[in-house]
């Protein structure tokens, strides 16, 4: 090929680059000037950045609507990385504090803020700052990892760890999250650094681009509709069989995940109690099983239980709305459900 025509070439292709550069720069300015709202169809990937010790944890200083097939709630997270408000490391005097810690359910997946149970029971707490540290996927371990690295920081007076179904599962998985392992009935962590969820160019781009949050947010409907199409369901048709996703592990790996379970819990309770507060748990959606193992171990420990489970069945077997529709997690009411039994619990 000549000279020539390799520059002819050369410059047709930076004509072309530049000419999808400026599409996108005025696409992006578009967004920006409509004031299209950022959202997101994920909850880990709408909301978390990379962590290398605690796999993911949420953006700071963030502002974007949750939308799932039946709700649509804007969160928001403030410089502490807390879907809350800023809270002074050190509390007001005279005052107290409860730290709750906990998976989705603990960040209050699909409502308001305002209809949280944490911020419910504040409401109904004198004198005592509920501080909201729940994050969406995040296992026993993660847990416990983020409250020796910043939720003691807060000094609180008390712990409720938010202890779900699915945690005995998810303690045993080290896929793209932080795992422990038991050697010689000591906790060592390994998977670390943790590997990416997502790469860096996507979450620069996510935090930077509001046409990429909104090109991802099509595609995360996008995926989800073709999933729906895929077990046949619709939105006028009837949902498919449901799976129990609180199942516990099957065979032997079901007094693995208890070991696990448990030496978590005593590494977590210890850490507590080194801080001067006192350590409670609050079991979700568990397997009777599970629940039991867990009241048996805080009775010898001096930590206490709240199984919010025979009120859930006690209230959806009155057809309340406790739980979001085709999803699990709790409705507004549920919310509230949560909120009295943890009032009645502490008081």
């Amino acid at each position: 090929m000549s000279r020539r025509r390799l520059l002819g070439l050369a410059f047709r292709l930076l004509a072309l680059v530049g000419s999808v550069a400026l599409t996108l720069l005025l696409l992006e300015g578009l967004v920006r000037l409509v004031g299209l709202e950022s959202a997101s169809y994920s909850s880990i990937s709408g909301f978390c950045r990379y962590d290398p010790q605690l796999g993911w944890n949420l953006i700071p200083d963030n502002h974007t609507v949750f939308k799932g097939r039946h709700f649509s709630t804007l969160v928001e997270t403030s410089s502490q990385g807390l879907r809350d408000r800023y809270y002074p490391l050190e509390a007001e005097p005279g005052r107290e504090r409860i730290l709750v810690m906990g998976d989705s359910f603990a960040w209050c997946w699909g409502v308001p803020i305002e209809d949280c149970f944490t911020k419910l029971l504040e409401s109904q707490l004198t004198g005592t700052d509920v501080i909201t540290m729940g994050v969406p996927g995040y296992s026993t371990a993660q847990e416990l990892l983020l409250y020796e690295r910043q939720g003691r920081e807060f000094s609180p007076d008390r712990v409720v760890l938010i202890f779900v179904g699915n945690d005995p599962v998810d303690n045993l998985d080290n896929r793209k999250r932080p795992r422990f392992m038991l050697e010689e009935g000591e906790l060592v962590l390994t998977n670390y650094p943790v590997e990416r969820r997502k790469s860096r160019m996507k979450e620069w781009l996510r935090g930077h681009s509001r046409l990429f949050v909104q090109l991802d947010h099509a595609s995360q409907v996008g995926q989800e509709m073709l999933r729906q199409w895929r077990e046949g369901r619709t939105e006028s048709g009837s949902d498919p069989p449901e799976t129990d996703p609180f199942a516990l592990p099957t065979g032997a790996r079901t007094e693995e995940a208890w070991t696990l379970v448990e030496a978590l819990l005593s590494r977590f309770q210890r850490s507590v109690a080194a801080d001067g507060a006192k350590f409670d748990i609050v079991t979700l959606l568990n397997a009777k099983e599970f629940t039991g193992r867990i009241q048996e171990f805080c009775s010898s420990r001096g930590c206490r239980v709240l199984d919010f489970d025979p009120l859930l069945r006690l209230a959806e077997s009155e057809q309340r709305a406790i739980r979001i529709p085709a999803d699990g997690h709790l409705a507004p009411e549920g919310q509230q459900l949560l909120a009295d039994a943890l009032l009645a619990f502490l008081e």
